[in-house]
C-alpha cells in the first residue's frame, strides 16, 4: 500500500520507495544493456538506458497496467486528475520496483522489470542510438543560420562524488513575417519592471536589455494619448545607436485627431526617433505603413528562416503561452501574474496532440480560483486554450490541464530556471 500513496494522501508517502526503485531499475537496465550490447562505449550505454527508463516510457508503462486506477491520492489531486499524470504514474511504477526489490530480492524484481522491457530490449539497434539533445539543438539552429543558444550554469547540488547541475539554455524568442523580398524577425520583450524587484521581475529586466543591445531597429510601443513616467524611464535603456521607432497604438480610440497631432508633434521634439507610426493592432491600421518603416533600417541579407516559418518556437512553448493567456483573460485580476505553465508531456500521434500541463502558482489559496466552483473555470481555460491549440496546429489536441502549488517559486532561482523563466 505504501508504493501507492502519493505524499498528498498522507504523510506516510511512496517517495523514499521511488528513490530506492530508481536505483534499482537503472542498475538492472543497465546491467542488461552492459551483457546485450558488449562492443558500445559508455555514453552510447548510458543514452540506450536513458531512453528506456524516462518518464514518458514508464508512465506509458504504469497506464498499460491500470496503475492509476490505484494510486491513493490527496482530494486535491483527484479534483487535478492525478492519476493520470504522466510524473505521478512514473514515480509511482518507481515505487512498485522498490517495493518488490525490499520484499523479495534482486531476482524477482529482475523478473518483474523485465516484463516490461524485454521487447525493447530486443529490439533496440545502437546504431539508431539519438542524439543528445544539446547536440539535436545546436544542429537545428546551425541549419537555420541562427544565433547559438546560450548555456549558464544556475546552480551545483549534492556532494562532490554525486552531484546535480541545473543549467539554463537561453533562446531568443522571435515572431517571424516574410512579405516579398523582406523578411521580419520580431523579438517581443517583457515589459520592463520598475517596482516589486523580486528575482522574477529581475530576469525579466535581463531579457529587456539584452534584446535592446541585440536587434537592428527598436519599435517603441506606447498607447496614443502619450508617454507615461514608465515610458520615459524604459526610453533611457534603448542604446544611443539603435534606430527607434515609435509606435503610438489604439488611436482608433482617440476622437480628437488634432490632440493626437498635437501629441505627436511633442514626441518628435522631446526624443530622437527615426519615424513616428500611429496605428491600431486590434483593428489592423497602418500596420503596412509600420512594416514599409522598418524595412528601411534592416541589413540586407538572405533570408534566414523559410517563407512559411512563422516563429522558431517550438509547440510545446506555444501550447504554454496559449494556456497562460487564457488564464489571464479568463480570471482577470483574480489571480496575480506570478503563475507559470509548464508542459509535463506533449506527445504527436498523427494528426493528435496529447498535451498534459499543469499550472504553478505560488500559494495554495490560488488554487480555487483557478479551478473554479465544481472546476468550471480550469474546464473554461482548458476548452479556449485547446480551440486555439487545434487552429494553430492544425489538427486535434487532447488537453489535460491542472494546478500545482509551488510555494515561493516566484522569488526561488532554481524554481525559475526549471521553468525556462
Amino acid at each position: 500500500i505504501m508504493a501507492l500513496t502519493h505524499r498528498s494522501f498522507s504523510a506516510q508517502h511512496n517517495e523514499r520507495l521511488e528513490f530506492l526503485g530508481d536505483s534499482v531499475l537503472s542498475f538492472l537496465i543497465a546491467n542488461e544493456l552492459y551483457k546485450r550490447f558488449p562492443r558500445i562505449d559508455e555514453g552510447d550505454l548510458s543514452r540506450l538506458r536513458a531512453q528506456l527508463v524516462k518518464e514518458s516510457s514508464l508512465s506509458t508503462i504504469a497506464t498499460s497496467m491500470g496503475l492509476g486506477d490505484f494510486i491513493r491520492l490527496g482530494e486535491g489531486e483527484l479534483k487535478s486528475a492525478g492519476w493520470r499524470r504522466p510524473s505521478i504514474l512514473a514515480d509511482t511504477f518507481e515505487s512498485i520496483i522498490g517495493a518488490i526489490y525490499l520484499d523479495g530480492g534482486i531476482e524477482p524484481t529482475h523478473t518483474f522489470i523485465l516484463r516490461f522491457f524485454e521487447t525493447q530490449l530486443n529490439e533496440m539497434d545502437p546504431k539508431l542510438i539519438q542524439k543528445d539533445p544539446k547536440t539535436l539543438l545546436q544542429e537545428l539552429l546551425q541549419s537555420k543560420k541562427s544565433d547559438l543558444p546560450i548555456y549558464t550554469v544556475v546552480s551545483i547540488e549534492g556532494e562532490a562524488h554525486s552531484q546535480t547541475f541545473t543549467i539554463e539554455c537561453s533562446i531568443k524568442k522571435l515572431n517571424i513575417q516574410t512579405i516579398d523580398d523582406t523578411q521580419f524577425l520580431f523579438i517581443d520583450t517583457p515589459g520592463f519592471q520598475l517596482k516589486h524587484l523580486n528575482l522574477i521581475n529581475k530576469g525579466l529586466n535581463k531579457t529587456v536589455n539584452q534584446v535592446l543591445s541585440d536587434v537592428d531597429v527598436v519599435l517603441f510601443v506606447i498607447e496614443s494619448r502619450g508617454m507615461t513616467e514608465e515610458d520615459q524611464a524604459v526610453m533611457k535603456l534603448i542604446p544611443k545607436d539603435r534606430p527607434t521607432i515609435l509606435v503610438m497604438n489604439k488611436v482608433d480610440l482617440m476622437k480628437d485627431k488634432n490632440a493626437l497631432l498635437k501629441e505627436i508633434k511633442t514626441m518628435s521634439e522631446s526624443y530622437s526617433f527615426k519615424a513616428m507610426v500611429p496605428v491600431s493592432a486590434k483593428k489592423n491600421k497602418h500596420l503596412d505603413h509600420l512594416l514599409a518603416t522598418v524595412r528601411d533600417f534592416l541589413p540586407e541579407q538572405p533570408f534566414i528562416y523559410g517563407e512559411d516559418e512563422i516563429t522558431d518556437k517550438s509547440e510545446r512553448f506555444l501550447a504554454s503561452e496559449i494556456i497562460r493567456e487564457k488564464i489571464f483573460r479568463l480570471t482577470g485580476q483574480e489571480v496575480p501574474y506570478s503563475i507559470a505553465v509548464e508542459i509535463e508531456k506533449f506527445e504527436v500521434e498523427g494528426n493528435l496532440r496529447r498535451i498534459f500541463a499543469a499550472i504553478i502558482v505560488d500559494k495554495e489559496s490560488q488554487k480555487p480560483m483557478l479551478i473554479g466552483r465544481d472546476g468550471e473555470k480550469l474546464k473554461q481555460i482548458s476548452t479556449e486554450a485547446r480551440q486555439d491549440m487545434e487552429e494553430l496546429f492544425g489538427g486535434k489536441v487532447w488537453l489535460e490541464t491542472w494546478v500545482k502549488v509551488k510555494s515561493g517559486w516566484s522569488t526561488d532561482q532554481r524554481v525559475l530556471k526549471s521553468l525556462g523563466l
